[in-house]
């Protein structure tokens, strides 16, 4: 590790809490949203009989909220410690983010790929990623400003992020490993 004491940085921190969440909760939180959504469907059968583009649409939009949560859930304790404050928008406001950091990401890609060979296609494709961006951090500015954003004044010690995580993974794995070793087969 080129400088240890980043270890106990908040941002390292919450960058590696986040992908540590998307990566460990997404799957099993998409599965029982799907399950949840399957449960709906046999609920109101009018849902099944949705044009397939709609389908496609929902199941993308729940995708992007399901990961939204897991990095939330992953987050949450080192937000509440670092700062005494948990965001309460954020899950909702990376519906629009996700798409747009996307397009800034793959406007930008291309403006670098091609700027070498055609320098009006290039400038345009930074443009886009320019405006991407600005549109991108206007809403976040925007939602971290609306009425409730934030639910102030949670502070959690060191010991309640250990025992939130310890419960969270042993919540996720006890389908899985724990349960081998947890309850003996008879």
């Amino acid at each position: 590790l080129y400088q240890p004491a980043y270890l106990m940085q908040a941002g390292f921190q919450l960058s590696f809490a986040a992908v540590l969440g998307m990566d460990y909760l997404y799957e099993t939180l998409l599965g029982v949203s799907n399950r949840s959504f399957a449960g709906l469907v046999k609920r109101w059968p009018i849902l099944d009989t949705m044009p397939d583009v709609l389908k496609r649409a929902g199941r993308a939009t729940l995708a992007l909220l399901v990961i939204s949560i897991a990095a939330q859930l992953a987050t949450a304790p080192i937000i509440a410690h670092a700062f005494g404050r948990v965001p309460a928008l954020a899950i909702w406001g990376n519906l629009p983010v996700i798409p747009l950091a996307f397009w800034v990401v793959a406007s930008t890609t291309v403006a670098c790929m091609i700027m070498p060979l055609w320098k009006f296609g290039g400038e345009a494709f930074g443009t886009a990623a320019d405006f991407g961006a600005c549109l991108m951090l206007d809403f976040t500015k925007w939602l971290a400003d609306t009425p409730g954003a934030y639910a102030d004044g949670v502070k959690f010690s060191l010991a309640a992020i250990v025992l939130f995580t310890l419960a969270l993974i042993i919540i996720i794995e006890w389908r899985s490993s724990i349960r081998r070793f947890a309850l003996p087969v008879f």
